[in-house]
């Protein structure tokens, strides 16, 4: 082989291999986009749950001349959870109180879901619930509630030995996938048998 051949042939052998590095580069690159860290790419997923209305008069020379409602909202921006791989949401609370004068209450929290993607999103409701147990009421059970759409539930009886203090406090959680443009509604209750009972409804709006 010449001198002018062995050039020619450095020169294919230079070019081929460029081609296959840079080939490799677009794969480890594609491969990245496929495989993309979660912080990165995960949706912004943001819950402005009705709050309190508040009402307020304007006044003119000491005189009211309308009233003003306002519906507070608290914003917060979910969380993605790894383990559940959902965004959860505080939905509400249950209380069982064998000593108060309203033994049973149920508050079911509504708002607007923003940043749900078109292939939907998996979330999490999660209900606070708890038992206050008094000597006042012995015997029988305790029970509490969750129910969320496409048929998922939770829920926890608790029984009221005679004696011991049998007050408990948890959360009960429940998922569903949520997609753009839809009504969401979660029922959650308490019942004491032969005592009270409660019930709520939850909206989520997306």
């Amino acid at each position: 082989m010449d001198k002018k051949m062995f050039a020619v042939v450095m020169v294919a052998l230079f070019v081929a291999v460029c081609f296959a590095t840079n080939g490799f580069a677009a794969n480890v690159s594609a491969t990245a986009d496929e495989n993309p860290a979660t912080g990165a790419d995960t949706p912004t997923i943001v819950f402005a749950r009705e709050g309190l209305e508040v009402t307020g008069e304007t006044m003119i020379n000491g005189t009211p001349v309308r009233e003003l409602t306002i519906t507070v909202l608290n914003e917060t921006t979910l969380e993605f959870d790894e383990e559940s791989k959902s965004f959860s949401i505080d939905g509400g609370y249950l209380v069982i109180d064998e000593c108060a004068s309203d033994k049973c209450v149920a508050k079911a929290y509504s708002g607007t879901l923003s940043g749900v993607p078109s292939g939907g999103l998996n979330v999490q409701v999660n209900i606070d619930y708890t038992y206050k147990d008094c000597d006042s009421i012995c015997g029988g059970y305790a029970r509490f509630n969750l129910n969320v759409p496409q048929g998922g539930s939770d829920s926890r009886t608790i029984y009221d030995a005679c004696g011991p203090d049998n007050s408990a406090s948890g959360t009960l959680s429940a998922s569903f996938t949520a997609y753009p443009g839809q009504t969401y509604r979660f029922p959650i209750s308490c019942v004491r048998d032969d005592c009270c009972s409660a019930s709520d409804t939850g909206d989520i709006f997306t």
